[in-house]
């Protein structure tokens, strides 16, 4: 009954050891996830991770559009461009002929549109009969909005006949990709913003209320969601664009009310742009990125960012599950379970963009994740290599300091035994003996715990245990000590010396009971032979002899040097030469 009480409660405490090293493992992970929670706040803006992100959300793009087919404008959008084809032969293309411009206009004008923009730079002049026939056009048209620019604004006859104007400005990624407009005086460099401006006069000629600009950052993402293929998978579009050669084929009222964007399509001098939905090799006219921007406002179908500090929370609490998974469910467990999770988590932040317009970072939780998952991995396996090393280790000292106290309980076994004989035939001599082995006592007790012991100090015990024969065999035993130098700083395992010493004593006694009128001597070197030590005894022998021994100080001196020296590099050697019997351990320093 009290075993099984013993084996429960060392499986408690085994079990209450282990929890605690999990405990202190998760809460290491845990600070450790706080931290990188903190930095993806102070990051979460950084250029380089809004890339990662902008790059990444084409994705989801692809998501939508294959579930969802894009819904019709709010605004009645219409693209006019002008290119190669519609401008007549000898015609000046940049700046674009004056004249020409102030045709395209009157013949847009016609049909009664809501609204016109001119997105075309009107910075340089022409010929001064050209510039007032064109300023003409503009001012009786009544509808117009140019085209600013900080760096290249309007000549001011174009700008005082106009209704408005306004500048913009697009943010690529790091594929040239569109994915922002500016939203503020500060990054469009300019008070008088186009699209605001645009929806503004649109608003008050459609007699609907002023818009509520609900995006108040600097840059302004722009939603493709609601685009549509035309024209053969070449364009991502959901409005119509015509070329302006083709306005003449158009039925009357055809652009009634509606909000027309003048642009130009020359690839070769305006630049074309490619949006996410697009393939790399389609681009698209600024005048097009423009009417989606406006089509976007017009359905206030903004893309709104989650706040830093929620992104924060969400990376920590992901990197805090992905450690408990670990510190309770192992390494490969936990990695299975965050592929799961990655996988779902793109899938989730998919379907909000796609669905609900809303923009959570998947990329930069998943970097950390990998990142704070591979560490965390490494760590773990290490921690529980080392653990398992420190089991080892504690094992194989309780093993040493087991055959430690085994020899030493021989030795005072053989001690006691011969100080009983000699104390009822010499008292005197066994006082004298017994001094000699006080003081070996407590150099064993002092010794005894300590891993390695001065050779020097072994030598010490050595000619301690040699006072004491020489009190019990008077002259008839001798021992020659021979060392070739100070051992005083290498260091050995203690007790591996002295067994080899006390059993060629047991074999020498056995040569002085058959010849009790002999002498006999035991020589005993210790010398330094290139990265090792030599430590021998030879002592006589004579073959079939009856020694009372039960072999246990060498067995256990071998059992120790395999613990001890785990790679090998030692060597141990027993063997009689004539009446000689010769004992060699090699050590390596």
């Amino acid at each position: 009954m009290s075993q099984n009480s013993t084996d429960m409660n060392n499986n408690m405490i085994l079990k209450n050891r282990t929890l605690f090293r999990q405990l202190r493992l998760l809460g290491f992970l845990s600070t450790i996830a706080c931290l990188l929670g903190l930095l993806s706040v102070f990051i979460h803006q950084s250029p380089l991770v809004n890339d990662w992100e902008n790059r990444f959300q084409t994705y989801y793009y692809s998501f939508r559009s294959a579930f969802v087919s894009p819904k019709a404008p709010t605004l009645p959008l219409v693209v006019v461009l002008i290119d190669d084809h519609s401008l007549p032969e000898g015609t000046s293309r940049s700046p674009i002929n004056r004249a020409y411009l102030a045709g395209l206009i009157k013949q847009v004008s016609v049909h009664q549109p809501a609204l016109s923009v001119l997105n075309i730079l009107l910075d340089r002049p022409s010929t001064a009969i050209d510039d007032e026939m064109l300023t003409t056009t503009i001012q009786d048209a009544g509808n117009i909005i140019i085209r600013s620019d900080p760096f290249y604004p309007p000549i001011s006859l174009f700008a005082k006949a106009s209704l408005d104007k306004g500048t913009f400005r697009f943010r690529l990624d790091s594929t040239d990709t569109v994915q922002e407009i500016c939203h503020h005086p500060m990054t469009c460099q300019n008070k008088e913003i186009l699209h605001i401006n645009i929806l503004n006069h649109y608003r008050r000629v459609s007699n609907q209320p002023e818009m509520d600009n609900s995006i108040k950052s600097d840059w302004m993402k722009i939603n493709f969601l609601n685009s549509r293929q035309l024209d053969g998978d070449k364009k991502l579009l959901n409005f119509p664009v015509f070329r302006a050669h083709e306005l003449a084929q158009l039925p009357e009222s055809a652009l009634k009310d509606k909000l027309v964007l003048i642009g130009t399509g020359f690839p070769d001098l305006y630049p074309m742009y490619r949006v996410p939905l697009a393939s790399p090799e389609l681009m698209v006219q600024e005048t097009e990125v423009l009417a989606h921007v406006l089509n976007m406002m017009a359905d206030k179908n903004y893309i709104h960012e989650l706040s830093p500090y929620m992104t924060g929370l969400i990376v920590t609490v992901i990197l805090i599950c992905f450690s408990l998974l670990l510190v309770f469910g192992g390494p490969l467990f936990s990695f299975l379970a965050s592929m799961v999770f990655m996988f779902l988590a793109f899938l989730m932040t998919g379907w909000m963009f796609a669905f609900h317009n809303v923009e959570i970072q998947f990329v930069l939780p998943t970097i950390f994740l990998m990142v704070f998952g591979i560490c965390a991995i490494l760590y773990h396996t290490v921690q529980e290599r080392f653990l398992r090393l420190n089991t080892e280790l504690l094992l194989k000292q309780a093993k040493i300091d087991f055959l430690t106290n085994e020899l030493h309980s021989h030795h005072l076994f053989n001690e006691f035994s011969r100080l009983s004989v000699m104390i009822r035939k010499d008292p005197k001599s066994a006082r004298e003996y017994l001094i000699e082995f006080a003081d070996m006592l407590r150099a064993s007790l002092k010794y005894g715990d300590q891993q390695r012991v001065s050779v020097q100090t072994q030598l010490e015990y050595i000619q301690a245990y040699i006072k004491q024969q020489e009190i019990i065999f008077q002259k008839r035993l001798q021992f020659n000590l021979n060392t070739d130098e100070d051992w005083q700083e290498v260091y050995a395992p203690w007790h591996l010396f002295f067994p080899l010493v006390e059993n060629a004593v047991k074999y020498t006694e056995g040569y002085l009971r058959q010849n009790p009128k002999h002498q006999a001597v035991i020589d005993i070197k210790l010398v330094r032979f290139k990265n090792s030590l030599v430590f021998s005894v030879q002592n006589p022998f004579i073959e079939g002899s009856k020694v009372a021994t039960s072999r246990t100080g060498l067995k256990n001196l071998q059992e120790r040097l395999d613990l001890f020296y785990p790679k090998g590099g030692f060597y141990i050697n027993v063997r009689q030469k004539e009446q000689l019997w010769i004992t060699l351990l090699r050590l390596p320093i």
